[in-house]
């Protein structure tokens, strides 16, 4: 029997849904960014260094499994359901995570600043819906590199946790140096788009300004968690239609607490840091290394229709 064309009903609903869903979190996130960006900028603001386990466990509980989506998204895109074709897939995906640990710690000098760069392009398509690929890499390398303009001293300390305090200066340095055009440039691009979609420039600005102004891991936490992990989780649950709530939170399984378990054991043995430091050192170098697989399938194997 043919398949029948859905109805216009079937169709508009979901794509509402999406769309209110979409809206309400960029209002959303926009009043959490000028919360905290807006007391920080007049001193105000809380320091995570302060508390780094807080910091770690939000951003394994909240941004982690935001990339555990990988496998599902690969089954949707390359049909790996047979276990030969996953087995490969898994290989090949973790064969390129290590690799690029393995550049991280034999070449530092040059692993970080590529990890800062990736992440930079990475981020840009959080505003893929709203801007062009150009202006919103700016944005994407304005927001990566604003830390370092007004707090080169955390950067750094954060930076020497995980590379050789000489490459953690250097590299803080560079990203002060760069993040002033960057962020004219992102200003610019955040004025224009607001004539068009005037609710994406204001999330553009206030986020930007949380980066300038907040804490760096404050900035990190805030950002990754409340607004890249989650828009790519809204982008996760239009392509692959989960039914409900928890058929999408098991489409992360077993891998999400996978991860979450091995940067704990990892941290543990991370040396001359506590805890709190340890965990979030791990972290960073596996977002690092897994980043690389995670751009490759989310950024340049996108369906267009998403």
């Amino acid at each position: 029997m043919p398949n029948l064309p859905a109805l216009p009903g079937a169709v508009a609903a979901p794509q509402l849904t999406q769309r209110a869903l979409w809206h309400w979190h960029r209002l959303g996130f926009t009043a959490l960014a000028l919360a905290i960006a807006l007391p920080s900028a007049f001193g105000a603001g809380l320091s995570l260094l302060d508390f780094p386990l807080l910091a770690a466990t939000a951003m394994l509980l909240l941004g982690v499994p935001h990339g555990a989506f990988d496998v599902a998204l690969a089954h949707r895109r390359w049909e790996i359901g047979t276990p030969p074709a996953l087995a490969c897939f898994l290989a090949l995906y973790v064969g390129m995570a290590a690799a690029f640990a393995a550049i991280w710690f034999l070449l530092p000098q040059f692993a970080l600043p590529v990890f800062i760069a990736m992440s930079g392009v990475h981020f840009a398509g959080d505003w893929r819906r709203d801007i062009p690929l150009l202006p919103r890499m700016v944005v994407g390398l304005a927001l990566i590199t604003a830390p370092a303009l007004l707090h080169r001293e955390p950067v750094t300390e954060i930076f020497a946790w995980l590379v050789p305090a000489d490459v953690a200066v250097t590299t803080a340095e560079v990203m002060a140096a760069a993040s002033i055009p960057l962020l004219q440039a992102a200003a610019l691009v955040a004025l224009v788009t607001a004539w068009s979609r005037p609710a994406a420039a204001l999330e553009m600005a206030a986020t930007l300004l949380l980066a300038v102004f907040a804490a760096p891991l404050v900035f990190f936490v805030s950002y990754w968690c409340g607004l890249h992990s989650a828009r790519h989780v809204f982008s996760v649950q239009a392509e692959l239609q989960p039914r409900t709530l928890s058929g999408l939170a098991r489409l992360s399984l077993p891998y999400a607490p996978i991860t979450i378990i091995g940067v704990m054991i990892a941290a543990l043995l991370w040396p001359h840091l506590d805890l709190g430091r340890a965990v979030l050192a791990v972290l960073f170098v596996a977002l690092a290394a897994l980043t690389v697989p995670h751009m490759m399938l989310v950024d340049q194997f996108r369906p267009k229709r998403t």
